[in-house]
């Protein structure tokens, strides 16, 4: 079942607080989404028969020995993909020109960019695009709190919310140039596919700071999946708290599928709606610039 109205999905943020005028939450709908079911169904191996031959041979033919028989190329063992094993989400700080505080809003994480370059990550629905300047963003390790990265700079045009009648994810994204070193194991690879398929299963990073990564990894499922966004259901209900941004990683590429930017707080369970990875990586690859986040974040 697809979600196509408003009151279906909800923005995740600050304990799926409502950030965004015109949103608005549903805890429990009516009926589950479906469980994809994967086509397991073979074709059978048939079998033909080999024409009779006479038992011995003419004699005007020659004698040939059959070519012996080459034994078949071993099949290629498929490559284990291992879940990382260092930081890889991280708290932004947004320093917002008029604000005297930082503002520390959902989740965010490092990606391979283009020409070795690597961008930060993070939605674009929990900033403040309508009041004071962005002057700078921070990721800050949910481990003890230093900072991993400061930035300046948009990867061009930053999106936007969304929509959510009808449900459209594809702009919900910030993306950021990282001018710093970053530790290379805390950067992650975007999914080359346009989206993944129904029925596979994911790894969701789960933010939590009193953890020796600074989150734990909890299962899933992919339940829906189209251009426009993608349905995860995880394996366990996990309480929504400022984590949009969050990457989910493909079990089958070990690559980002996606990112949190919804979600549907449904005890027994939790239903995330993410922003697809393939239109992240289309703003990456078709930015022309890289304006300063003051000029495109917030009103001068």
């Amino acid at each position: 079942m697809r979600p196509h109205t408003l009151l279906q999905v909800v923005v995740t943020n600050l304990s799926c607080v409502v950030l965004l005028a015109g949103f608005a939450c549903e805890r429990k709908p009516t009926q589950p989404p479906p469980v994809a079911v994967t086509n397991t169904a073979v074709d059978p191996v048939i079998a033909y028969e080999q024409p009779a031959v006479d038992s011995q041979p003419s004699s005007s033919e020659p004698l040939i020995d059959p070519e012996p028989t080459q034994p078949p190329a071993p099949a290629k063992r498929a490559k284990k993909i291992e879940r990382p094993t260092s930081p890889i989400v991280f708290q932004p700080y947004f320093y917002y020109r008029d604000l005297p505080e930082p503002s520390a809003n959902g989740t965010g994480f490092f990606a391979k960019g283009p020409d070795r370059k690597v961008v930060a990550i993070g939605s674009a629905h929990y900033v403040d695009f309508e009041n004071s300047p962005l002057l700078k963003a921070e990721w800050l390790s949910n481990v003890d709190w230093s900072v991993t990265a400061t930035l300046t700079k948009s990867w061009g045009p930053p999106g936007n919310a969304g929509t959510t009648d009808p449900i459209d994810l594809r702009p919900d994204y910030l993306i950021m140039p990282v001018e710093t070193d970053v530790p290379k194991e805390s950067v992650l690879r975007l999914d080359k596919r346009l989206y993944p398929k129904k029925g596979e299963r994911i790894w969701f990073p789960n933010k939590k700071h009193n953890t020796p990564l600074g989150f734990e990894w909890v299962g899933g499922s992919v339940t829906d999946s189209d251009i426009e966004f993608i349905e995860v259901t995880l394996d366990r209900h996990v309480p929504m708290q400022s984590q949009s941004g969050s990457p989910v990683i493909s079990i089958k590429t070990g690559h980002v599928i996606g990112t949190l930017s919804r979600c549907i707080d449904d005890p027994p369970r939790t239903i995330i709606y993410l922003c697809p990875a393939s239109s992240i990586r289309k703003a990456i690859r078709t930015a022309t610039d890289h304006p300063p986040l003051e000029h495109v974040v917030g009103r001068g």
